[in-house]
């Protein structure tokens, strides 16, 4: 009976401590994107973004040094829609003489940026150094916020303009 309840209380501690430990545990914090005010005007064109695409988050580094490098494409798919979105986007902005005007330099300066190729052949080859890759994406993060930030700008400024021909 005494052992019975020595093994009770060693499980009931090895669970309190593995609840904490799993609570304390870091979120990986990231931006979200800009979401529009509830009666704010803006463009039909970054409201289906922020549907669509906003939510297409890479995996978090802890998933990315557990893949092999088959699986690398897969994953980092989502991501690379919404980069490819993201680009798309920036393309017509940079193209459309409205939306140029609209720009300040530093903006156009960003817009004209290039992205990573998130595609299955560029991860594979970085994948032999996941620091790179880390750092790689931790920097891509960064500029897709400055992009959506740009984007949204637009989408502000510009509501009654749309990509679409």
């Amino acid at each position: 009976m005494k052992f019975y309840t020595t093994l009770n209380v060693t499980l009931v501690a090895i669970t309190v401590i593995t609840m904490l430990s799993a609570s304390a545990a870091p979120m990986y914090a990231r931006p979200r994107p800009i979401i529009p005010e509830q009666n704010e005007k803006v463009a039909v064109w970054w409201k289906n973004y922020m549907l669509l695409y906003s939510m297409k988050d890479p995996p978090i580094p802890a998933q990315i040094d557990m893949l092999n490098d088959k699986d690398l494409g897969f994953h980092f798919k989502p991501f690379s829609q919404r980069v490819a979105q993201l680009d798309y986007l920036k393309t017509w902005a940079l193209r459309n003489p409205e939306t140029l005007r609209a720009l300040t330099t530093g903006q156009r300066e960003v817009l004209k940026k290039p992205f990573f190729g998130w595609n299955s052949q560029a991860l594979t080859s970085d994948k032999l150094d996941p620091v790179p890759l880390h750092s790689r994406l931790k920097q891509e993060k960064a500029f897709v916020t400055e992009v959506e930030s740009t984007l949204y700008d637009l989408a502000k400024h510009l509501p009654d303009l749309s990509p679409r021909p």
